[in-house]
């Protein structure tokens, strides 16, 4: 079973907040639900991307999980060594910095499976769905946590491999991995008796 990684896009108050003039419309309702609903969606590692004139992180995630802020300088690519993930030190609680092109360093293809939520889900977001199947990673846009920014992202995301579904059936997804993976270990142990 793999591990799941969310990819959330842009989702902050400057995109998000009523009095804001960067404001997507309807974004407000699609942040207060993934609010809603990502503490209950099982997953072990939250990137929290956003563009570089974004300052306020403040998107509550499940505790238990890893969190990763991600800091888009070049929109080309999540993978280009301008953009920075802030990691925690192993050894303090100094946050390290490592560039995007080490992204399948720390999030493995054979590890982890993609969930993708947002709502400036346009260019980069396209990108980089295309750079995560190349590098062998199953991707999943949660399409009642993201707000598809234009119709090409919708055409792109048909016409690609990506999965689109509710956060309902990401949660049977998980939770069936879950399942098979305790079948497997019953049987483990059923075979080593």
């Amino acid at each position: 079973m793999k591990k799941i990684a969310v990819l959330s896009f842009a989702f902050c108050e400057t995109f998000c907040d009523q009095n804001s003039s960067s404001r997507i419309n309807n974004s407000d309702k699609t942040f207060e639900k993934a609010k809603e609903v990502l503490p209950t969606l099982k997953h072990d590692v939250f990137v929290d991307i956003l563009p570089p004139h974004v300052s306020v992180r403040d998107f509550k995630i499940k505790t238990d999980a890893t969190k990763i802020d991600f800091t888009l300088k070049n929109r080309d690519s999540i993978f280009h060594i301008d953009n920075v993930f802030a990691l925690n030190s192993l050894v303090d609680d100094v946050k390290q910095e490592v560039n995007g092109s080490n992204f399948d360093f720390i999030i493995r293809p054979e590890e982890y499976d993609i969930f993708i939520i947002g709502i400036d889900l346009n260019g980069v977001f396209i990108n980089t769905i295309k750079q995560l199947e190349a590098l062998g990673f199953k991707v999943f846009v949660l399409s009642n946590l993201a707000k598809l920014f234009n119709k090409a992202t919708s055409t792109f995301i048909q016409q690609s491999g990506v999965k689109f579904c509710s956060y309902k059936t990401a949660e049977n997804i998980v939770s069936n991995k879950n399942n098979n993976k305790r079948v497997q270990n019953a049987r483990r142990k059923t075979v080593s008796k």
